[in-house]
């Protein structure tokens, strides 16, 4: 799924297993621009091995900021029927964390942050794509 916005194209695949990966690689590289911006937002659930996956992406994708998010929308709307307990999103909070920490020590050369939840690295995203004059296509993909 592609979603257009003024400067940012957002290019939407719940790819989450090495096949798929690399299938979803091959088409967001089909669909960029190489003058664009790229950015990649990827969620992991359970104890998957986020760096191979990564490293997947990076053969076919010259990225330059990889975001790591739990599996939360927002930190800032509550709604009833998707509120994760507290003590579960501390353990996924962890988790982009830690895939960000792993990315730094694989991947030194190409920056990686990670939020607290999709939200909050979505303005991430957007405030950089306002402030800069380059377009910005953004690969949101893992466990969605």
């Amino acid at each position: 799924h592609v979603i257009e916005r003024e400067r940012v194209t957002y290019h939407l695949d719940g790819a989450h297993t090495p096949v798929s990966i690399g299938l979803c690689s091959r088409w967001f590289k089909r669909c960029t621009a190489s003058s664009r911006r790229k950015v990649l937002l990827v969620n992991t659930t359970r104890d998957r091995h986020l760096t191979d996956f990564l490293e997947i992406i990076r053969r076919e994708i010259a990225i330059d900021l990889v975001i790591f998010c739990p599996n939360i929308a927002s930190s800032k709307y509550i709604v009833k029927d998707c509120e994760w307990p507290e003590d579960i999103k501390q353990v996924m909070i962890k988790r982009a964390q830690q895939n960000e920490l792993d990315w730094h020590r694989t991947c030194p050369d190409i920056p990686a942050l990670s939020f607290s939840s999709v939200e909050e690295g979505i303005e991430h995203i957007e405030t950089q794509a306002e402030s800069s004059d380059l377009k910005t296509d953004v690969l949101i993909t893992g466990s969605l």
